[in-house]
């Protein structure tokens, strides 16, 4: 599966915080706990020549920041306007990110994009209700060469899919899950992406999602045929929460 572009954006979000409001409009706590992952994305045929992949990343209580790369025939797009609810998200080393501030307390994040005096995106997104906990791993732990990894997670609500990746010291992302099913709490890593040893560090994330099911695997191409969660481009809008922890295999 190609890089769905979900690396940690802690790095975004961490500037002012803001109190957070999750979950949707007219449902309950438990309406969103029992929604169900046995379904697909919203999907738009591309009306235009544009692609977009859009993130809301929640940080549970601590607030939520955005996340937008816009393209058009493979060029990056500096110059567009983009509006996630009341707030505008200011382009920044290729993305649209709201660094410097979280993004206002919302139930939901409406978004609107604006080139060249036509509007050429508009998707709506939720974030999960909070952020993920692994429940079996701790950051520092040792970890046996070549052998499998069970990694379990506590459940979260308002969600529609679960997604694990590992990502090894000096060579990047080496491993990504399909879209797993919300009634996943846990998954087994194959021994085979542990074969370096020498207390090689590997990260291991896990992403918790809003907007992508188990079945949209397509989203994951570096240029998805369809638009996921977002009416005019291909590409996708979603919300997320992750965590992730460190550990080490030894020779």
């Amino acid at each position: 599966m190609k890089n769905l572009l979900l690396a940690l954006l802690m790095a975004t979000c961490m500037f002012s915080i803001q109190v957070s409001i999750t979950g949707c409009e007219d449902k309950t706590d438990d309406d969103l706990c029992n929604e169900s992952s046995d379904s697909e994305a919203q999907t738009y045929t591309p009306s235009n020549d544009y692609l977009v992949k859009g993130r809301i990343l929640t940080l549970g209580g601590l607030g939520s920041c955005a996340d937008v790369r816009i393209t058009k025939n493979g060029e990056d797009v500096s110059d567009a306007l983009v509006i996630i609810n009341t707030d505008t998200i200011p382009y920044s080393f290729g993305t649209y990110q709201s660094s410097g501030t979280t993004l206002s307390s919302a139930n939901k994040y409406m978004l609107t994009i604006t080139h060249e005096g036509n509007t050429v995106a508009t998707g709506t997104a939720r974030v999960p209700s909070d952020v993920p906990t692994i429940t079996n791993l701790d950051s520092g732990d040792v970890h046996q060469k070549d052998s499998n990894l069970t990694v379990e997670w506590n459940a979260l609500c308002n969600i529609t899919s679960y997604q694990l990746k590992v990502n090894r010291s000096f060579s990047g992302e080496i491993y990504s899950s399909d879209f797993l099913n919300t009634s996943t709490n846990n998954y087994e890593l194959p021994g085979s992406i542990f074969s370096s040893g020498d207390n090689t560090e590997y990260t291991i994330q896990l992403n918790a999602i809003n907007g992508l099911y188990p079945g949209d695997g397509s989203a994951s191409d570096e240029e998805p045929e369809l638009g996921y969660e977002i009416e005019g481009p291909k590409g996708y809008f979603i919300g997320l929460s992750q965590t992730e922890v460190k550990i080490y295999v030894p020779d």
